[in-house]
């Protein structure tokens, strides 16, 4: 980075999460949430780490089922939203280490499919040693 808040003091990568797909036909709709949290990084053997809350997303649903009728009438209207943006090494320290959502759909709005992914920033310190880092970001549904 080389202007604003920790300005000289990471390297900043983009990228983006591969597209995620839920399919709720659950007969009582009660809703889900599709939640996030990323490991600390590791090199050379894990003896050199960075924090997983360097990571952080801006989630986005790129589709969900419109609206329609079940064989007895009753109609379903999914909503799918994203869950809010996370700051990589936020002020809080938290950025995608302690978790966040991607993406929800209220109970009564979660039948049908939904899509979505995220824009990745991720902030490596210029303190961390040379190799090749790892982390896994873990994806939920519940």
């Amino acid at each position: 980075m080389t202007e604003g808040a920790g300005a000289g003091q990471f390297f900043a990568a983009t990228g983006v999460i591969d597209q995620i797909t839920i399919v709720d036909t659950r007969d009582d709709d009660t809703g889900w949430t599709v939640s996030g949290q990323m490991s600390d990084f590791s090199a050379n053997g894990g003896t050199d780490t960075f924090s997983g809350s360097q990571l952080g997303w801006a989630p986005m649903v790129s589709e969900d089922t419109p609206s329609f009728a079940d064989s007895r009438g009753t109609t379903y209207d999914q909503v799918a939203q994203p869950g809010p943006a996370v700051s990589p090494n936020a002020p809080d320290g938290t950025g995608l280490g302690a978790g966040s959502v991607l993406m929800q759909s209220a109970a009564g709005r979660g039948l049908g499919i939904a899509i979505a992914d995220a824009r990745l920033r991720l902030l490596i310190p210029v303190t961390a040693d040379a190799g090749r880092y790892t982390g896994t970001l873990t994806i939920n549904a519940a």
